[in-house]
Parts: structure tokens; sequence; C-alpha cells
């Protein structure tokens, strides 16, 4: 998993964020504080076509995303990925209360659909597929060595820019989950938050919010805030917690990230009921490279160590974490993204 937000996330604000409109991507350093247009090169191919289409009614409305000059690129529009974990761990709501180690592969992918309302109001609508194959270091506790899980979740976001430097997002996203241990059965799994941003000068925004997870077999809520912080064209900080990163790009054609990203290998387990929960509390660590491919379409590698746990507050007012046990879950993570911006 990896997205989830797109990743899933498609989550929480990077989800909403996905239409964040580039400024310029040469040139002197400088700030603005308008919208920028959208290139005046025609696009060669009917989805960039509607990706610029989208780009240009939101450059005339008043969402703003972006005040300052940035080389790094918006947030996905749509991504396919594939990942490992090795000896990865998940939360443990095993009857013995002991974590689960095991080794995991993924494939997903995952879209967002804008329609912009009014002037200042946007619905995304937004879709994710995943599927994972589990190789189980203590079977006896799951009653299988290997068994995998299919989910897949179709969601709503909303955005509303409430003044000037003031804005609201908001989103839910239920999850069809189906696995094959023996004791499983199909059932859904929801997601969703509510968040505020604060652009609090030309090159810094904060944000604030709650992200909640409930399905019939586990119920937990995280608190959430971050910053951002553009320190030039080529240099930005992406303080969004649990993920923050330092993100390196000397050219508008690539990029380095270094240091959190939401994890693929955050999962929760009841073996009685042979549930399986994606689970977001989970984040990585590590470094992306990311490459422009052609026009808007992008690719990423990833790799570091996976399966930390953030602060987590379960149902009742438990709170639980945060853990860095960081021992054994190196991980890789190959991914195609569409970033809506220079179209060729």
């Amino acid at each position: 998993m990896h997205l989830i937000m797109a990743r899933v996330l498609l989550a929480a604000s990077g989800f909403l964020l996905c239409l964040e409109v580039a400024l310029a991507n040469e040139g002197d350093y400088e700030l603005k504080s308008e919208s920028v247009q959208a290139s005046e090169q025609t696009p060669d191919s009917w989805a960039a076509r509607y990706i610029a289409k989208k780009v240009d009614a939101f450059s005339a409305s008043d969402i703003e995303f972006s005040r300052t000059r940035s080389n790094a690129p918006f947030l996905p529009l749509a991504y396919a990925g594939a990942s490992y974990y090795d000896e990865a761990s998940v939360r443990g709501l095993l009857d013995t209360g002991e974590d689960l180690g095991y080794r995991q592969t993924s494939a997903s992918v995952a879209a967002g659909l804008p329609f912009l309302l009014n002037q200042s109001d946007a619905l995304v609508l937004g879709l994710y597929a995943n599927r994972s194959e589990f190789q189980v270091d203590n079977p006896e506790a799951v009653g299988a060595r290997d068994f995998r899980v299919n989910v897949a979740a179709l969601g709503l976001g909303y955005f509303k820019q409430w003044s000037e430097d003031w804005q609201l997002m908001g989103f839910v996203l239920p999850f069809y989950n189906d696995s094959d241990l023996e004791t499983s059965s199909p059932y859904w799994q929801t997601m969703g938050g509510v968040f505020t941003r604060y652009t609090a000068s030309d090159d810094a925004w904060w944000l604030f919010g709650v992200f909640a997870d409930t399905s019939p077999y586990d119920t937990y809520w995280l608190p959430y805030v971050g910053v951002s912080w553009t320190l030039n064209e080529k240099w930005t900080i992406s303080g969004v917690m649990p993920w923050p990163q330092v993100i390196y790009s000397p050219s508008p054609n690539w990029f380095i990230g270094v240091g959190g990203m939401i994890s693929g290998s955050g999962w929760a387990i009841d073996a009685e009921a042979g549930a399986v929960n994606m689970d977001v509390n989970a984040f990585d660590v590590g470094v992306d490279f990311s490459h422009r491919v052609y026009g808007s379409l992008w690719a990423s590698l990833s790799a570091g160590v996976g399966g930390l746990r953030a602060l987590q507050i379960q149902d009742g007012g438990e709170i639980e974490g945060p853990e860095f046990d960081i021992s054994s879950s190196p991980f890789i993570r190959l991914d195609l993204t569409v970033r809506p911006g220079d179209m060729f």
C-alpha cells in the first residue's frame, strides 16, 4: 500500500490537494499572490487536454493553492505502483496481543477526479484499489502461511476557499475489504477527515485537522498538524506530520524527497474474524527519487525503512504510540504518477 491519499489518504490532505497549481518553473525566484495560468502549449493527448482544462478552470477560480515559485511538482492526480516490504510488522489485534511479522508484496492504483462547483468550492471523486500478498512468519497466529487481501474504495472530498488565507477540506473514503483467510468474510471499513489550511505567508502554510478510521473490528483517530515552507525554487520543507520531508528539486524535471512517507505496510488483523484492516497509522522513512518521463507522467523509486508507528488514539480514549522499532523492515517501491503541470 502507498497511497492511499491518492495514497490512502488519497488520504487526508494529499487526496484533496491533488489539484495544486504550480507556478512557472523557470526564471528568477519571485513571490506571487495570484494563480498561474496554464501553459499555452496545446496538449497532444486526451488525458493531457483534460488535465489542462481542469487547470484552466481552477486557475480562473478563487481557489488558491500556491503563492510561491518552486520546481517541485504538486501531488499526483493519479498513480499506479508496486512495493515490497521485508519483515514488516502489523499492529496486533491478535488474542495474545502480539504483533504479526510478515513479508508483503503489493500493487495498487488510485486516481482523483476534480469538479469545480463554483468560484470557491470544489468536489473530488477518488478511487483506489490494492492487492497485497503476505508471507507470514508465525502462521499459527492467523491459520495460514500465505494469504491475500483485496481492497477497493470510492471516496468523495470537498474543498472550500473560506477566505483569502483560510481553506476548509474534508473527505470520506469507504473501503471494501476481502481476504482469503479461512474465517474471513468481506466487510466495510471507512476513513474520513476534516482539515483546515492557513496560508501564513507567500512561502508558508499550516494544516490542522483530524483523521478517523472505523470498521466492525477496529476504530481509532489521529490528530493532524503540519507546515509547508518553500525556501526557494529548489528547496521545500514539508512538515506535514507524521510524514515530514525535505524536498530538493534543482530542475522542473526531477526531485529528491528525504524523510517520512505514508506506509504501505500498515495493517491490523483480527485473527478470530479473519479481518484485515488497512492502517494508515504506520509510516516509512526513506528516500524518494522522482523523474519526469514525459509531459505530466512521472516515475518514482523509493527505498528505506518501513512500518514505523505514529501516535494513535483508540476508541474509548486509549492512546497508543508512537513506536520506532526499525530493526528489520526495509522496503522498496516503484510508482508511475500523473502530476498536472507542463503538457507536451
